[in-house]
């Protein structure tokens, strides 16, 4: 079996490495449309609610929602804290990881529900059917999360919130 070179990439048009004897000769037009399609959902002025009890996860979610413009809530490992904190602070959203120090969120999702407090759940779990019936269609965030899929399921889920 022969080893190929390095992948040609596409652009526009075709870019072959230089050592292969050709000059790229890229063609930029429409590369600010393709700049604006790839931006970052903006999220300044929403106040997000955070409860995560892995503290590494917890400091990545808050340094990610800070870089997004957000406010951050918390955040909070215990359930028991989430539902005076979403009373006190009323956040344009809340992001809540299913599993907290061995407690299921759903217990206090009614009471956040009942305040109009839009939830996003962040789970290891990719499997849905695992979800009692009533919140198995609730937007969920996957961990380990992607920072463009974390901002752009808050700005479909938390914009509309404030509107």
């Amino acid at each position: 079996m022969k080893l190929r070179g390095p992948r040609v990439v596409t652009l526009k048009r075709t870019l072959r490495a230089p050592w292969k004897g050709s000059t790229p000769t890229p063609d930029f037009a429409g590369a600010d449309r393709l700049a604006v399609s790839n931006a970052m959902p903006n999220l300044k002025g929403l106040r997000i609610l955070v409860a995560e009890d892995e503290s590494l996860i917890a400091l990545d979610l808050v340094r990610a929602l800070e870089d997004a413009g957000c406010t951050v809530i918390g955040p909070v490992n215990r359930i028991q804290d989430v539902p005076p904190l979403a009373k006190s602070e009323q956040p344009d959203g809340a992001l809540l990881d299913v599993n907290l120090r061995g407690s299921q969120i759903f217990e206090v999702l009614p009471e956040l529900q009942s305040l109009g407090i839009k939830v996003v759940l962040t789970s290891g779990y990719d499997d849905a059917t695992l979800f009692p019936p009533a919140y198995r269609d609730l937007p969920r965030v996957n961990k380990p999360f992607d920072e463009r899929s974390l901002r752009q399921v808050c700005a479909a889920n938390f914009r509309a919130a404030r509107s």
